[in-house]
């Protein structure tokens, strides 16, 4: 008899790149293989890959993944569970983590977004932070979320006008009209590199901000406080040039003073001391970009600027069951 479809896979993919990596961590899933389905779709546009590909999905749960995630092996078994216990549950998220063989530089991006320093609240997206909970976008990441097809479509799906952060207002639009069916699994963990070049961390940091404040266009009450905090940090640096005081330099030496004291204490706890030389410089670069991204995105907002669209295309690069 043949087996029904409990879970499809969706994962986008650039035009670059190919599924071959994925598709092995995929095989190493202690699951029925028999009832997973993969659904890998090439793109220029991953919110709107993802919705293309969850019309086609057999599966009653989707499960998000980014072509770099690699799902830990018991994820399947994990959501299965989940699902079956919490008949409330609609969406269900768990951590991104470093990886072994990530660089010194990688792995000091993962602890600096996994502290409360870093990343306030949405730092359990990128640690294990206690336990089986309602949650919220906030602590929740695309690349590792599953959520139920049904429920999905019936919320329109992702609005691809975001990108990022078109996870974030979908969660929050569909906690609106069914509450307590949001969860955070911190066991449900996935393996992703964070990126290899300062300057991709520092577009990816302010690509964030920008896409928060996009978010924030479609609902008001959206808006957080840290990107608030941010913003009014960037704009402290900005007025050192024009305030004439040196008392102005104290909360900058306080501050200064203060991640340097919390990098020293993360290099002791991961017992690397070679932290120290990265971690400051990440958090000044998450505490001060998220902010500029942020307004970038505000003054887009007001003046109607507009990024550059490319043409959307799209491809089933492959259908796979296994």
């Amino acid at each position: 008899m043949k087996k029904n479809i409990e879970f499809t896979i969706i994962i986008p993919v650039a035009k670059e790149e190919n599924c071959q990596k994925s598709i092995s961590a995929i095989k190493k899933l202690n699951y029925d293989l028999n009832k997973i389905e993969v659904i890998f779709i090439k793109g220029n546009h991953p919110a709107k890959q993802r919705n293309i590909a969850s019309e086609q999905a057999k599966g009653e749960i989707i499960y998000f993944l980014d072509n770099d995630s690699q799902p830990d092996k018991n994820n399947l078994n994990i959501l299965y569970k989940f699902f079956q216990e919490h008949k409330n549950a609609l969406i269900a998220g768990g951590p991104s983590l470093v990886k072994e063989d990530d660089t010194l530089f990688q792995k000091t991006i993962g602890c600096a977004l996994g502290s409360i320093w870093g990343s306030a609240v949405s730092r359990s997206r990128y640690a294990q932070i206690g336990k089986l909970r309602l949650s919220s976008e906030s602590e929740l990441i695309l690349c590792n979320m599953a959520m139920k097809k049904k429920y999905f479509m019936k919320m329109h799906q992702f609005n691809t006008n975001l990108y990022p952060n078109e996870e974030n207002e979908f969660v929050n639009r569909l906690q609106r009209q069914y509450v307590d069916s949001v969860y955070y699994i911190p066991d449900l963990v996935v393996f992703r590199g964070h990126r290899k070049k300062l300057q991709h961390f520092i577009k990816q940091i302010f690509t964030y901000g920008r896409g928060r404040a996009e978010q924030v266009y479609v609902n008001i009450k959206d808006l957080t406080l840290f990107p608030l905090i941010s913003l009014g940090f960037s704009i402290y640096l900005l007025s050192l040039f024009f305030i004439p005081y040196s008392i102005k330099f104290i909360p900058l030496i306080g501050y200064l003073l203060l991640i340097f004291l919390i990098s020293f204490w993360k290099a002791l706890l991961n017992g690397n001391f070679f932290y120290i030389f990265f971690l400051p410089l990440n958090y000044l670069i998450i505490h001060i970009f998220y902010g500029i991204g942020f307004f970038k995105g505000i003054l887009n907002f007001i003046f109607k600027f507009k990024r550059e669209e490319k043409k959307f295309w799209y491809s089933i690069q492959c259908q796979q069951k296994f």
